[in-house]
């Protein structure tokens, strides 16, 4: 299962360290369903870095060699 947390590092780690802090009443049932699935070890959270984020493709204006670069992740070339 691919799960992408994109652009929130902060539940990132609050998912790796689910301390309660008062502040974080307002995280959505979602994101306690995917911390029970790492409880469960159903998946695994890993940090993926801005630069590596391949969905930026198609989410963000790119200049033109990371699109480049991107596209060559996803493996699509041009005919």
């Amino acid at each position: 299962m691919a799960l992408s947390l994109t652009g929130c590092q902060a539940l990132w780690i609050k998912a790796k360290d689910p301390v309660y802090h008062g502040k974080s009443k307002h995280i959505r049932v979602k994101y306690h369903f995917i911390r029970d699935l790492i409880k469960k070890r159903e998946v695994e959270v890993v940090f993926c870095a801005t630069k590596d984020q391949i969905a930026d493709i198609m989410t963000k204006a790119l200049q033109s060699k990371d699109f480049t670069r991107l596209r060559k992740l996803l493996h699509m070339n041009l005919a």
